[in-house]
């Protein structure tokens, strides 16, 4: 016997326990089948999406282009990334020595 403790579909919410069946799997199906298909963005949209240059690099490797325009893109999204501090320079100082310190 299974009960739904999360259940995004509404198709088992406060319902009772039940035996999952081959008309469980059924309505699983049944719901996964309607609706809207999901778009997919389009590369120039997916590098927008990138949060971290890891990401942006995944995708680079990922979809090898000679676009221009894609490579400009790649290439304007790093430097943003890379614009960006790191925690670790918010934190500490690096001295000619080449000790670090906390920054005050």
């Amino acid at each position: 016997m299974t009960k739904a403790s999360k259940d995004r579909t509404g198709l088992f919410t406060d319902k009772p326990e039940f035996v999952i069946t081959i008309e469980t799997g059924k309505k699983i199906l049944d719901w996964c089948n309607e609706g809207e298909p999901v778009k997919e963005l389009n590369l120039s949209e997916r590098i927008n999406e990138c949060k971290s240059l890891d990401e942006l690099l995944k995708l680079y490797y990922d979809h090898p282009t000679d676009d221009k325009k894609i490579l400009a893109e790649f290439t304007s999204r790093r430097k943003e990334f890379e614009k960006q501090p790191t925690p670790s320079s918010l934190t500490t100082k690096q001295h000619k020595n080449g000790t670090l310190t906390g920054k005050k």
